[in-house]
């Protein structure tokens, strides 16, 4: 199975136990001391929830508790895939997944933490269609594959970032290409390792951009309080 760095996303999955040379599972914090940490920052939002400096703090603080409860579930996924449980895996998979889009979610209620930015940011630096073209495939490169058109390179996923609109179109997508990998090899079902690699140039070269989700003051205050729920 896979270790991922800190942050449970942006590792690319993996099996026979490797992790990728410049990250670590580790945490050098106590995770449920950090989240009763958070929960007390959360609760006084109902004054500061406008306040740019409070809401980009908010966001990352209660992204990286997801991102703590991910780490959790990932464990229980390595332990019900080594005891080839196949419900209990494809329970605990579910559970993986929607919280990397529950992140997806969360990030978007600030732009620092959106792709779409990232990418224009890029594009805007371009003279010609050409130059806007290369310079958003350098910017989408860059967080993901690094480039490198070796598919044995330790690079990849070395400048990783967490994004609204990365996670669902990116981290999500090829962390269920692990997943449906997973539960047919406990099926007994000939199958090969997903190809993360081809998949990644693949999202690299697509000119589609992930439009950025949108959210009405009342559907916002909604995901916040599912989101507090959650913590």
């Amino acid at each position: 199975m896979v270790c991922p760095k800190p942050y449970f996303v942006p590792g690319r999955p993996g099996v026979s136990g490797t992790c990728l040379s410049w990250g670590s599972r580790k945490r050098n914090y106590d995770t449920a001391l950090f989240r009763d940490g958070v929960k007390q920052f959360l609760s006084i939002g109902a004054n500061y929830f406008t306040n740019e400096n409070w809401l980009i703090d908010a966001v990352d603080f209660s992204r990286q508790v997801i991102s703590n409860k991910g780490d959790v579930l990932y464990n229980a996924l390595e332990q019900s895939f080594r005891q080839k449980n196949v419900d209990r895996f494809k329970k605990n998979a579910d559970a993986f997944l929607h919280l990397i889009l529950l992140e997806d979610s969360l990030l978007s209620l600030h732009k620092a933490f959106s792709l779409n930015q990232w990418l224009d940011a890029a594009r805007k630096q371009g003279r010609t269609h050409k130059e806007k073209a290369l310079f958003e495939w350098n910017a989408k490169t860059l967080i993901t594959y690094w480039g490198s058109n070796d598919p044995e390179t330790d690079l990849h996923d070395y400048a990783n970032r967490e994004m609204s609109g990365l996670l669902r179109s990116f981290y999500y997508r090829r962390w269920e290409l692990f997943m449906d990998y997973c539960i047919k090899e406990m099926n007994g079902e000939p199958v090969s390792p997903p190809d993360f690699f081809t998949f990644e140039k693949s999202w690299a070269s697509d000119s589609s951009h992930t439009s950025p989700i949108r959210f009405s003051g009342k559907e916002r205050n909604a995901l916040w309080s599912r989101l507090q729920a959650c913590l």
